[in-house]
């Protein structure tokens, strides 16, 4: 059977934001956190591809299989990826719509922060959805779980299409996660602390600067009466080589 795969070469966190206290102030760190992802990317360190078994636009589902943490190399036409012992893999399915003005996913503007600048991405035909699954992603060198995550994108190249673009993320973090998860120490900033401590809960115990009595914003969600975070993550990934 026939594969195509696509590895993410952009991933930029929309919403929630990510907050650090520096002294007596408290910053909004996404615009650092950001950067550090797409270095990560850009160095390989950070992989995530897409398999499609096989990719067919003109039906109504695909069968996907998503890889967090595969093995990439940088080769020529393409770039080189292949699974490894410590991968996530995630099977799921990509629900196709064709016409362009159809969109596969659009953010809940009730669990978005109106103020934050960024725009969530918004797919639309020939484009894909998934089916819910549970992913695992590395934000910046913490593991994050997201649940009830779907992944959306836009093919671009026609009926064997080489790049995804105006793609998008979103899932929900559980608010246990997020007490339980930590950025690596090595990550400038927020190493080796929780990834609740840099989320913004309204200065609730342990979450983003609770000592700035002045900072209130709250990013808390809900899913199933649940606490967490609805994470949307804009994305674009490339055609690349896959060794099984």
């Amino acid at each position: 059977m026939p594969i195509t795969a696509f590895r993410l070469e952009r991933l930029e966190l929309v919403d929630p934001h990510i907050y650090g206290q520096l002294g007596t102030t408290c910053s909004d760190l996404t615009a650092t956190v950001n950067p550090l992802i797409a270095s990560l990317i850009r160095n390989y360190t950070l992989n995530a591809v897409g398999l499609f078994r096989p990719i067919d636009l003109t039906a109504a589902t695909s069968p996907v299989e998503l890889f967090f943490g595969a093995t990439c190399m940088a080769g020529s036409p393409l770039d080189g990826c292949t699974t490894n012992p410590g991968a996530t893999r995630v099977a799921t399915t990509a629900h196709n719509t064709l016409p362009a003005s159809m969109s596969c996913l659009t953010a809940d503007p009730a669990v978005l922060n109106p103020s934050y600048s960024g725009v969530v991405n918004t797919p639309t035909g020939p484009c894909f959805v998934t089916s819910e699954q549970t992913f695992v992603i590395d934000l910046g060198g913490a593991l994050v779980t997201l649940r009830s995550a779907r992944m959306a994108a836009t093919y671009v190249g026609g009926a064997a299409p080489r790049r995804l673009r105006n793609g998008v993320i979103v899932g929900f973090l559980d608010e246990a996660d997020a007490r339980s998860t930590t950025f690596a120490p090595t990550i400038p900033l927020v190493g080796g602390d929780t990834v609740y401590a840099h989320l913004a809960a309204g200065g609730d115990a342990g979450s983003a600067c609770t000592a700035v009595s002045t900072f209130t914003v709250d990013d808390r969600d809900t899913l199933a009466g649940a606490s967490g975070f609805w994470f949307y993550l804009n994305f674009e990934a490339t055609l690349v080589d896959w060794t099984p």
